[in-house]
């Protein structure tokens, strides 16, 4: 009855996890620089990155349609 809207839940779900795995390196990268008491500046880099992408995620949400 309401498949489309599971499907599209489905598929935001799908996308959420496949964007997580992709920004992981970059959460590694944000604590390792936070450990090793690295310039404040590259945090605020990433937080921005972090940011950036997460907008483009929501705003576009087909940019990382799957086939």
């Amino acid at each position: 009855m309401f498949s489309g809207e599971i499907n599209l839940a489905d598929d935001w779900l799908i996308k959420y996890i496949f964007l997580w795995v992709l920004l992981l390196p970059l959460d590694s990268l944000y604590i390792a620089r936070r450990i090793y008491s690295v310039k404040k500046k590259w945090l605020n880099i990433s937080s921005s990155i972090l940011i950036i992408l997460t907008f483009i995620f929501f705003i576009d949400p087909g940019f990382m349609s799957i086939p």
